[in-house]
């Protein structure tokens, strides 16, 4: 993993005899947040007839259960899938034995969530009790905003109530902004950045961090450079992957779809794919358009 240029692929089976196992983003990759891409079934089919180990690893701030119902109900064949993992379900992990994870040296009871109501059942599943003002809580989880179109700006009314109380935010979600149809959405990431750079505490769960690549390499049971990270952030596929010993393949066709594929076709702009790896500090060893086989 050093600073070479960033091999562009044609299709992943140029590269995938190298590899036993792969770790697949799912937002940007295998769908859009509200339908599958047209190749994303065929193309984990061929992977398996190639005998690979899969493994989905999402920033989705919902547990597995939730994570495999939303893929199925968009046709994705899930079967095919040997591992699935959430920064959803690390979330609720954490929250579930919270003087473990650091939240707290005697637990926490009452939590303020910030996102749309479903997600906030992380929360009730670990035993918590949600509050409805920052001032009764212990903690505030954040799992994202509730519509598109949202802004940080919406929010900082109620972040500055949580910082004048002191709590602790966990963050169910570390990226900035997710692929939803053609538009884009407020991620927690971002409402989490925001909340540290004032001083706040924030516990983060999901890509980049460690412990979600550990558990799907211990699943997999195979050793990291064996294993190929696919995703479409910088920020958070490919410095994950690097962080855990892994190579990585960028596709283009997602978060930076705009400034990789400006022509609106396959044809991945080399100049602007250095340019940003250089800027985010993290180089993918491979670059492909769409997630094929």
């Amino acid at each position: 993993m050093g600073e070479s240029a960033v091999t562009l692929l044609p299709r992943l089976s140029a590269i995938t005899p190298r590899y036993d196992a792969l770790i697949l983003d799912l937002w940007g990759v295998v769908h859009d947040g509200v339908a599958a891409y047209p190749w994303a079934g065929e193309t984990l089919a061929r992977m398996k007839q190639a005998g690979l180990r899969l493994a989905a690893l999402s920033n989705a701030p919902r547990r597995v259960g939730r994570v495999v119902a939303h893929m199925e109900a968009m046709g994705i064949p899930t079967r095919l899938l040997d591992v699935v993992h959430s920064s959803g379900e690390a979330t609720f992990g954490a929250l579930s034995e919270p003087v473990r994870h650091g939240l707290g040296t005697h637990g926490v009871r009452y939590c303020f969530h910030i996102g749309i109501p479903e997600d906030g059942e992380l929360a009730d599943e670990a035993g918590l009790r949600r509050v409805a003002t920052p001032e009764r809580a212990d903690v505030v989880l954040c799992t994202g905003t509730i519509e598109p179109g949202e802004t940080l700006e919406d929010h900082h009314a109620i972040l500055q109530r949580c910082l004048a109380r002191g709590l602790p935010m966990v963050c169910a979600n570390p990226d900035l902004r997710v692929m939803h149809g053609p538009g884009w959405k407020l991620c927690a990431g971002a409402i989490a950045t925001w909340y540290q750079e004032q001083g706040g505490t924030v516990h983060w769960f999901g890509k980049p961090h460690a412990p979600v690549y550990r558990r799907c390499l211990d699943e997999l049971g195979c050793p990291p450079e064996r294993v190929l990270a696919v995703g479409d952030s910088f920020r958070t596929d490919v410095a994950g992957a690097h962080a855990a010993g892994l190579d990585a393949v960028l596709v283009a066709a997602g978060l930076n779809a705009e400034r990789l594929l400006p022509h609106g076709d396959d044809v991945i702009d080399a100049g602007a794919l250095e340019a940003l790896a250089a800027r985010h500090g993290h180089r993918p060893e491979y670059a492909i358009a769409r997630f094929v086989w």
